[in-house]
């Protein structure tokens, strides 16, 4: 994957869709694939912390919000996860 907008936007669109669907295994591989070129990727950390929320890996959800926050500070929907 090229590091670009819209490599990361589509990539970015078929982890939602899978999340959407409860794949989540399918989401977080295509979230890593992004991180892998950008990992401060900001909508590929937040939708891995919703993940591993869902599945109860608070430990991992909390650094992740965090990694997060740090990239975006003011985004109101991370600071209240």
């Amino acid at each position: 994957m090229k590091k670009n907008g819209t490599d990361f936007k589509k990539n970015f669109e078929i982890a939602l869709k899978n999340y959407n669907k409860k794949d989540y295994k399918s989401a977080e591989i295509y979230c890593v694939k992004i991180l892998d070129i950008d990992p401060y990727h900001f909508s590929s950390i937040s939708l891995l912390a919703t993940i591993a929320a869902v599945n109860k890996n608070y430990v991992k959800a909390t650094e992740l919000f965090k990694k997060a926050i740090e990239i975006q500070p003011q985004n109101i929907t991370v600071i209240h996860n």
